[in-house]
């Protein structure tokens, strides 16, 4: 029969392993849940709606070329992360603009795949549907140069990032925008911004979209299953 002291000592460390894979949980920079506003969770500025585009308590609406502007300091190390469903994927549609219109790369759906386009297509290997939410995810390292992207947080393509394309300008990002025609009409549920390009198993466990929430439930479910295997020991 195991005594009290042999059971608190492994008790003791299941308590610090969870609390601590709760502390090292990714923590957004900038989280914008669009559940009725555009406000930022973290207190930086609201995302800018185009004319067209309507928010309501399930995310933004937006109409072609009609998206949504960032306004912020993003640089080179970045991680972001984002829900959407689109209503149309024939050809190019962009999903994210690193340059503000300037050039044509940027973060595309093509033909119904996630398409890095850097002076030319990079495409990834899963393909989605139109009215399909999508979690997409691109992360970028300035000490390595590489270029990550995600599908549902499966990788979907690295790149080597030598020219410096996908780091943004000082004036921000823009998302569902493009220079030219090459954007289409869908909703967006949430968008997340992190300081640091996370690991691929830290963007695996993105979902949902706000991290902390989801620690404190598993560092909670994990405490009440530590005590009813106590309680079952003391009977």
């Amino acid at each position: 029969m195991m005594t009290m002291k042999q059971i608190r000592v492994p008790f003791a460390w299941t308590v610090l392993s969870l609390l601590t894979c709760a502390a090292q949980a990714a923590t957004p920079s900038h989280l914008y849940l669009l559940n009725g506003d555009l406000h930022d969770l973290k207190g930086g500025a609201d995302l800018i709606a185009s004319a067209g585009g309507t928010v309501d308590n399930t995310g933004f609406n937006y109409l072609a070329n009609k998206g949504l502007s960032f306004v912020g300091a993003l640089g080179g190390t970045y991680t972001i992360d984002f829900s959407y469903e689109s209503y149309e994927l024939a050809g190019y549609r962009r999903l994210l603009d690193f340059k503000n219109g300037s050039t044509d790369n940027g973060l595309y759906s093509h033909n119904g795949y996630l398409d890095l386009y850097m002076g030319g297509p990079n495409r990834g290997a899963a393909q989605f549907s139109t009215h399909e939410f999508k979690r997409v995810t691109i992360s970028r390292d300035a000490n390595t140069k590489q270029v990550h992207t995600y599908l549902d947080g499966q990788l979907q393509l690295s790149f080597l990032d030598r020219d410096d394309r996908a780091v943004f300008v000082a004036t921000g990002a823009r998302f569902f925008m493009d220079d030219g025609g090459e954007a289409g009409p869908g909703k967006v549920d949430y968008i997340a911004f992190y300081d640091q390009a996370l690991s691929s198993a830290e963007i695996a466990s993105l979902t949902p979209a706000v991290p902390e929430p989801s620690s404190y439930a598993l560092l909670a479910a994990g405490l009440l299953a530590m005590g009813t295997k106590l309680r079952r020991r003391r009977q």
